[in-house]
């Protein structure tokens, strides 16, 4: 079995209704593909590694599947 790893980086100020909502379309994703969600670790809000737009921080969620 093939391992993959994605991090995606919402708006800091996101509500958890609109993670959680993001979260739910990433793992309906991979399971329409016949993958499986082995882990889902929210990092929080973190300083990003350079601007993007004019936010300077993001919101990390990891996904192992």
């Amino acid at each position: 079995m093939l391992n993959y790893e994605t991090i995606f980086i919402a708006h800091p100020d996101a509500s958890e209704a609109v993670i959680t909502d993001i979260n739910n379309k990433v793992t309906g994703i991979i399971k329409k593909y016949e993958g499986q969600v082995n882990k889902i670790d929210d990092w929080g809000t973190r300083k990003l590694g350079y601007k993007i737009g004019k936010e300077t921080r993001g919101h990390y969620v990891h996904f192992q599947y």
